[in-house]
């Protein structure tokens, strides 16, 4: 297959439209869970895993985000 990077876009402040914070966790878990330990697939499935310099950056943005102000990783 084809691949290339996929863009996501989330709200820092994850406490928005009475989103509860339990949801917001389980998001940021599944997107860590995504650029880590879902790149142990990526090889069995033909597909190229991230390079470090993305899965670095992408750990800096996922650090970033909040509820309610209080970063959730």
């Amino acid at each position: 297959p084809i691949s290339s990077f996929t863009w996501l876009i989330l709200y820092k402040e994850q406490n928005y439209k009475l989103r509860s914070k339990e949801r917001a966790e389980v998001l940021m878990k599944l997107l860590w869970w995504v650029v880590h330990d879902g790149q142990d697939f990526a090889e069995q499935l033909h597909y190229s895993p991230l390079p470090q310099e993305a899965v670095e950056k992408a750990e800096r943005i996922l650090r970033s985000v909040v509820y309610g102000g209080n970063k959730i990783l």
